[in-house]
């Protein structure tokens, strides 16, 4: 009886965890701008084909990394109208871009880690397009 005690209470224990990390996975806040500020920007880069060519089968022509910090960062996206719909990741956490287009501000800072952190822009619909999504 002890046993299957301390057993339930260590599997509760393991799913009390599972669902606070879950409740903790961190968000992108993304909201439209009215503009694109002009900083001086660590990357620039043009969805799909930022690599001069275009290939479905190379993860390349949808990632791009850079340095980034814990807790901070910010996103400027502009989408052409010819998009209907794109998925952007920040190191694997999506973005609910649902009906947005145009100029978006993603704060990035749930996501963001210190060192090397990547954004995945992908899906991009229609097929076929070239330079649609610039971040």
């Amino acid at each position: 009886m002890k046993k299957r005690l301390a057993f339930l209470t260590a599997v509760i224990l393991i799913l009390t965890c599972c669902l606070a990390a879950r409740a903790e996975t961190p968000l992108l806040a993304v909201r439209q701008a009215n503009g694109i500020p002009s900083w001086g920007w660590q990357k620039t880069a043009s969805f799909p084909d930022w690599k001069g060519y275009t290939d479905d089968t190379l993860a390349m022509n949808s990632m791009i990394s850079f340095q980034g910090y814990h807790g901070q960062g910010e996103l400027f996206l502009q989408v052409s109208e010819e998009v209907e719909s794109f998925c952007l990741y920040v190191n694997g956490v999506k973005a609910d871009l649902y009906g947005m287009g145009g100029i978006l501000h993603v704060d990035m800072a749930g996501a963001a880690k210190d060192g090397i952190n990547t954004i995945q822009v992908s899906n991009i619909l229609p097929l076929g397009l070239k330079d649609t999504v610039t971040v």
